[in-house]
This record gives C-alpha cells, structure tokens and sequence, in this order.
C-alpha cells in the first residue's frame, strides 16, 4: 500500500485502495494528465496499469488527479521547507496539507 494514498483518503473518508483505483480509473479516463509519459516505452495506459498495483508508490500525477477528481488544493511540505501546490482547475473547496519526508507521505 502507498503511503500517498493512504494520506489523501483521509481526507475523503474513502478505503485507501478504493481511492488508488478511483485515481487510477480517472487517469484512464483523463490521458492528457500523463500524456507526457513516454519514458522507456511506458505509455499512459502501461502507467495506469502499474499504478493498480499496491506496492507502486504514487506521486505527483496521482496527487493533481486527487485534485481534479475533489476539487481539492493539495500542499506537499518538504523537508528543506519548500511546499510544492497542487490546484485543481477549478476554484478549490477545500485546502489540505500532506508532508513528503523523501520516502513518506504522510497526512497532518
């Protein structure tokens, strides 16, 4: 399990690996958020595919996708005191906050 995902469905009260496949089924359903990736032959769909799996770790991609799909500001703090924002497209509902340690996500 990916202490990403299990940081963000905190926040809206859904199962951690419930709130992965619902990233990864917006992911499929919104290519252009990961049409970028073409490194090492890895097309969108093989990325959606890898990141079903629990033991893959998610990151930026899955988190804007938490925000598009909530509507959700997210900021990453991380350890050097720099915090990197995630906005949805959309004017946010809500803001929350995760912290990245260099390995771990984890939630306030």
């Amino acid at each position: 399990m990916s202490c990403l995902f299990r940081s963000l469905s905190k926040f809206v009260n859904i199962e951690t690996d419930d709130l992965r496949q619902n990233i990864c089924d917006f992911l499929d359903e919104n290519p252009k958020l990961i049409d970028s990736i073409r490194v090492n032959d890895i097309t969108p769909n093989n990325y959606v595919l890898n990141m079903r799996n629990n033991e893959t770790w998610g990151g930026g991609i899955e988190i804007k996708a938490f925000c598009e799909m909530y509507n959700y500001q997210v900021n990453v703090y991380i350890p050097n005191e720099k915090i990197i924002t995630f906005y949805p497209q959309r004017l946010p509902v809500r803001i929350i906050n995760i912290k990245w340690s260099g390995n771990h996500f984890t939630s306030n």
